[in-house]
């Protein structure tokens, strides 16, 4: 079986924002709103596999997150999350995900 890395990605990261919400809840401090861009960017991808349809203009905006994500996940235990968004952000535009111009 051929190993499909932005499969990995997309599973580690859903595990790790999943991770990330249960530590949050259960510390009793709120998860950054920027953890939502990367819910979004992750489920428009796979949303962009599943019916075969580009991400829409309006819908970009999910994908330009990455230095805010950075800031605020750098030196943490969660800085892994930020890499895999770029890594998700990466593979849509390799992809061609985004609507044509």
């Amino acid at each position: 079986m051929k190993f499909d890395l932005q499969n990995h990605v997309r599973k580690t990261l859903r595990k790790r924002l999943t991770e990330y919400r249960n530590y949050k809840l259960e510390s009793g401090t709120e998860a950054s709103i920027h953890i939502n861009a990367i819910e979004i960017a992750l489920a428009l991808v796979e949303y962009a596999l599943e019916k075969d349809r580009p991400i829409q203009k309006e819908e970009e905006i999910w994908f330009e997150a990455g230095i805010h994500i950075y800031r605020v996940l750098e030196s943490s235990d969660w800085e892994d999350i930020s890499g895999l968004y770029n890594q998700l952000v990466e593979h849509a535009k390799a992809q061609d995900f985004y609507r044509k111009q």
